[in-house]
């Protein structure tokens, strides 16, 4: 969805995809989720926006103990991983 301005006023439109032909093929998104469960689905609608708008891309979730359970059906998820959180950095092992 986004907002267009036709006469002046302004509606709302849909488009297929913000990349259009550009991302033609497969390719991976990693999104990492909150901690807490319940930030957590208030976050999830950017997670349901781009599987609507990207149908090419396969998912790698990223969550804690109590939140990625909530990600566990998303379509196209080709990887869920749990982190328990012991350090700052803890998220430089996804490397």
């Amino acid at each position: 969805l986004f907002l267009s301005r036709a006469g002046g006023r302004p509606t709302l439109a849909t488009r297929e995809s913000v990349y259009g032909a550009l991302m033609s093929g497969r390719f991976p998104i990693l999104y990492i989720a909150e901690a807490d469960a319940e930030a957590a689905v208030l976050s999830s609608g950017v997670l349901a926006y781009l599987v609507d708008s990207l149908p090419q891309a396969d998912f790698t979730i990223v969550g804690s103990a109590a939140s990625a359970p909530l990600f566990a059906d998303t379509p196209r998820l080709s990887n869920l991983i749990v982190m328990d959180r012991t350090g700052r950095f803890d998220w430089i092992a996804l490397w």
